[in-house]
């Protein structure tokens, strides 16, 4: 989740720090994200470094900020500090809710992974 995050069924953030457009969509394509205009980049400027607790506990990146939950097609939750992040996000159309997780970058985990998975109808 910190160099590919699914949004909806058009859009998906990436890391072009990471993995370029070519790759990522080499690989969703098949997954039905056919339009590489759905693909969001995100670089290292996007993102809000929510620090560590100790030098020994860096267990992520500053990516770690694109670790988010979608909670609906067009509703995302969003670590409060990714303020870049979240202009992005509104340019393209979502609503972003904000949460404090200043424990991200420390504990490896962000807000998608360090929450139970939701049922969508």
């Amino acid at each position: 989740d910190s160099t590919i995050c699914i949004l909806n069924k058009e859009k998906v953030l990436y890391c072009a720090e990471r993995i370029t457009l070519d790759a990522v969509h080499n690989i969703l394509k098949n997954c039905g994200f056919h339009d590489k205009a759905g693909y969001i980049p995100v670089y290292e400027e996007d993102m809000h470094d929510v620090g560590l607790f100790a030098p020994d506990q860096n267990f992520a990146s500053v990516f770690i900020g694109m670790n988010l939950l979608a909670v609906s097609e067009d509703t995302l939750v969003v670590e409060e500090k990714q303020v870049n992040l979240i202009k992005k996000l509104e340019g393209h159309g979502f609503k972003c809710i904000t949460a404090s997780y200043p424990h991200m970058r420390t504990m490896g985990g962000g807000i998608h992974c360090t929450t139970l998975p939701l049922s969508r109808a």
